[in-house]
């Protein structure tokens, strides 16, 4: 079974009390974030394509000073949490996993592992 982003932004707009987005001007070009939360641009993404998701992150920070990921996840292996923390930590995105319809913070309390090379 394939994640559809879609089908769980309803319950991640409900549970973090987000707004419909509006789109963001980056001076080339506008973009549109899945959500605003809390008044910040918010991407929704599957893990599958979560590196994606970074990148559309980043494009709304540039644009707005602050951005938000929802990685939706069935189960969070160890990989894809260093990589997410790595992302949190050097990019400044603020992280949250999606798991079975409850959305935990990407607390990182102690630097994340070097990158695999």
């Amino acid at each position: 079974m394939d994640c559809a982003e879609r089908e769980h932004i309803p319950v991640i707009k409900e549970r973090l009390g987000c707004s419909e987005p509006s789109d963001l001007d980056l001076g080339f070009m506008k973009v549109r974030p899945d959500l605003i939360c809390g008044g910040v641009p918010t991407e929704v993404e599957c893990a599958s394509r979560v590196h994606l998701g970074i990148g559309q992150a980043l494009a709304y920070k540039y644009a707005w000073g602050t951005a938000t990921l929802v990685a939706i996840v069935r189960d969070a292996s160890q990989s894809l949490r260093q990589f997410l923390e790595w992302a949190m930590q050097a990019l400044g995105l603020r992280i949250y996993i999606y798991t079975g319809e409850v959305i935990t913070p990407l607390n990182v309390r102690k630097p994340p592992s070097s990158l695999r090379t």
